[in-house]
């Protein structure tokens, strides 16, 4: 009698672990980006020509962000991620150091592509443990 309580203990303790150790609804499963771009929403996205380009970001690490560079291309001629084409915009440094950061801002160009050219904008996400992560935005001109 002694010794089946025992395992009644032991199978109530490992069905109350499974339990507890079980996903939230809310919770995500699966690997999640380092860049998620929310806005624009779709990734690429049309605009109409010369019209500010807005933008939001959230970056998510297992490592304090250290910044967050973003670059871009004016592309008329639609020959794609070009590096040696790529123009400086910003860089975003966070005074609150945290592992998830977010940014939203607007890219706003002096000049722009003609109707059917693409802007090409790159995030860059720096950390002190880890060398750059990058994500492309297309975005293209209509």
């Amino acid at each position: 009698m002694k010794g089946f309580s025992k395992m009644k203990l032991l199978g109530l303790l490992s069905i109350a672990l499974i339990i507890a150790c079980a996903k939230d609804d809310g919770e995500q499963g699966g690997y999640l980006t380092p860049i998620m771009i929310t806005s624009p929403s779709t990734n690429p996205t049309e605009i109409k020509t010369n019209t500010p380009v807005n933008y939001a970001a959230t970056f998510t690490i297992d490592t304090i962000i250290d910044s967050v560079r973003v670059k871009y291309i004016v592309d008329s001629t639609n020959i794609g991620n070009n590096e040696d084409s790529l123009k400086y915009y910003k860089t975003y440094t966070f005074t609150r150091r945290y592992n998830v950061q977010t940014i939203t801002d607007v890219l706003g160009l002096t000049k722009y592509p003609p109707i059917n050219g693409y802007i090409r904008i790159k995030f860059e996400l720096y950390t002190s443990k880890r060398s750059k992560i990058e994500k492309w935005l297309t975005i293209k001109m209509i």
